[in-house]
């Protein structure tokens, strides 16, 4: 069979090694230009904490190339050229559009991070620990116009522990995804393949996550914010608050739901061990482990409240104190307009005519 093949991550690089070593033809390789993660959030975010598809594809010499537009006419032409029996879509992040996904002689297929239909969309891994899900997966399905909404070939489930963080979720999910990945090409290789469709009406979807997103709302509950703070730790962009005006990542913590105080959310509360920070939320409390300064290094607590003489009482806050009335407006305005495109989310899957104001909203938030 002759691949394309599209990817990034460590997982890519897995599975274009797993061909080749079964000695399959990869006609091209497709992977996300160094700088697009920079570029997709806005914000300077990096990542670079997994290995390249591009260097492993050019160290085996397979043509490769670092497309921003996927859909141009170029590589439309060019995958044409190729004729290729089956394209993967491996941790790939730019849509594919009909004019790709039909060339494919038996198809395009693409691995997504949860059990389909639950969690199409961005972030799937970060949304089921946020969700406090004890359950994610792994999931091999066709691609179609509509993303994640190919019919099944393949799901393995993975378990999420109280204490999983988001990197060790990761690995589980690598793991899981290679799994997933040779006993499909298995059954390519035997044309013994099954299919079935996805149950829609019991889809659900999560929108890409920036650095932006991060930010700690102490009004929710403490076993909310252990959730929040853990699906977002390194190497992702990190939970934070505002400390004394200035950012403060929070990195690791502890769970303490049924410890509360009569203190605010937010408020650092007296501690049933010394020297560490127990902060009120509106629900519990939590044990803030590790932590960071913006612009400071990384350290435990106990050396933190050291270094920056921490007392009981202080409050974590959800901005920098600078400008609070338009903040919290525009936080108002977010809300609705987020509001607004979830109804046209539910008017696209019932095939619904859209309101102006929800393709307006969609067109501010779209990914």
């Amino acid at each position: 069979m002759k691949f394309v093949f599209c990817g990034d991550k460590d997982i890519a690089v897995l599975c274009l090694e797993e061909l080749i070593n079964q000695g399959e033809e990869i006609s091209a390789v497709f992977a996300l230009p160094s700088d697009y993660w920079i570029q997709i959030s806005k914000e300077g975010q990096k990542n670079d904490w997994y290995q390249s598809l591009e260097k492993f594809a050019k160290s085996k010499n397979i043509p490769t190339y670092t497309p921003n537009k996927f859909n141009d006419k170029e590589y439309v032409d060019l995958i044409k050229k190729l004729d290729p029996d089956v394209l993967f879509s491996i941790s790939w992040d730019q849509m594919i559009n009909d004019s790709i996904l039909e060339i494919p002689k038996i198809g395009a297929f693409n691995i997504h991070d949860s059990l389909l239909p639950e969690n199409r969309g961005h972030a799937p891994l970060n949304w089921s620990i946020i969700k406090g899900h004890t359950t994610t997966g792994v999931s091999m399905h066709r691609m179609t116009r509509k993303a994640d909404q190919g019919k099944i070939l393949k799901q393995q489930q993975v378990p999420i522990s109280f204490t999983d963080t988001s990197y060790s979720l990761y690995e589980k999910l690598v793991e899981a995804q290679f799994s997933v990945f040779k006993s499909f090409v298995e059954d390519l290789r035997n044309e013994s393949f099954v299919e079935f469709e996805q149950n829609h009406t019991i889809s659900t979807y999560g929108k890409r996550r920036k650095p932006i997103d991060g930010l700690i709302n102490w009004n929710q509950s403490g076993f909310d914010i252990y959730n929040f703070i853990r699906a977002l730790g390194k190497p992702y962009p990190g939970a934070f608050t505002y400390f004394r005006g200035k950012k403060l990542f929070v990195w690791n913590a502890t769970l303490y739901e049924n410890y509360s105080d009569i203190k605010s959310p937010g408020t650092i509360i007296e501690s049933i061990q010394p020297n560490m920070i127990k902060v009120q939320c509106n629900k519990g409390s939590i044990l803030i482990n590790t932590l960071q300064l913006e612009n400071e290094i990384e350290m435990p607590a106990p050396t933190f409240i050291k270094s920056f003489r921490i007392e009981i009482g202080e409050i974590f806050t959800s901005n920098d104190l600078e400008d609070d009335n338009s903040k919290i407006n525009d936080m108002n305005i977010w809300r609705h307009m987020e509001f607004y495109q979830g109804k046209l989310t539910a008017r696209v899957r019932n095939e619904e005519p859209a309101l102006d104001c929800e393709l307006q909203c969609y067109e501010i938030l779209k990914p």
